[in-house]
C-alpha cells in the first residue's frame, strides 16, 4: 500500500524523547467552598449539595463535595506560577503542567483529549491536593490537513491527598505551526 505522506524534518530530539516518564514538580491545589460553588455554577449543577454545607453534611459529606471534574484550583504564586493557568511554570524544568508539558517548537496548541479517572471521589472543601504531571508519550506525525508536522504530547497528572491518589487526569495536547495557504 502506497503512502502519500511527504517527508518532513522531525523536530523531536533524543533529549526530548528521554523525557517520557519524567514527572513535574508538585503543584498544590486548594479545594474551597467558593471554588466549589463557582465551578458548580459554571458547570450548571443546581443540586444544593454543592452550595450549602448543612445540606452536604446532612447527606454524609465532610463539607461541600467537589462536583465532578473539579479538583480544586492551583495555589497561585506570582513568582512561580503560569500567569494564566496558576500551575507552577519553570522554563528550566524538563516537564511542566499538563497544558504545557514540554516546550514546543510549534506556535499553536490544540487540546486533543481529556480523561479524568477518580480513584477516591470523596473530595470536599478544605482538602488540599498535590499533583504531579508525568509525560506519558510524545510523538510527531504529519498532518495532511495542516500540510505539516504536529507534535502530540500525552500526560498523566496524578492528584493525591495525604499521599494517597484520588484522581488521574490524562490529557493530550497537539502542537502545530500553520503552513501558509492552509
Amino acid at each position: 500500500m502506497a503512502t502519500d505522506t511527504p517527508a518532513f524534518e522531525p523536530s523531536l530530539t533524543d533529549e526530548i524523547l528521554t523525557l517520557v516518564g519524567v514527572e513535574s514538580a508538585p503543584c498544590t491545589h486548594e479545594v474551597t467552598r467558593p471554588g466549589i460553588r463557582a465551578f458548580a455554577r459554571a458547570a450548571g449543577y443546581r443540586d444544593r449539595v454543592y452550595y450549602h454545607a448543612d445540606e452536604a453534611k446532612r447527606r454524609g459529606y465532610r463539607d461541600l463535595p467537589a462536583p465532578p471534574g473539579h479538583l480544586g484550583f492551583p495555589a497561585y504564586d506570582p513568582e512561580q506560577s503560569d500567569y494564566l493557568l496558576s500551575w507552577p511554570l519553570d522554563p528550566n524544568a524538563p516537564v511542566n503542567h499538563p497544558f504545557s508539558p514540554v516546550q514546543s517548537i510549534h506556535t499553536e496548541l490544540l487540546a486533543g483529549s481529556l480523561d479524568l479517572e477518580y480513584i477516591d471521589p470523596d473530595i470536599c472543601a478544605g482538602d488540599v491536593l498535590i499533583s504531579r504531571t508525568k509525560l506519558e508519550d510524545i510523538r510527531e506525525r504529519y498532518s495532511k490537513a495542516l500540510n505539516g508536522p504536529m507534535v502530540i504530547q500525552t500526560t498523566a497528572t496524578t492528584f493525591k491527598r495525604d499521599d494517597a491518589p484520588v484522581a488521574v487526569y490524562r490529557f493530550t495536547l497537539i502542537g502545530y505551526t500553520p503552513v501558509e495557504g492552509t
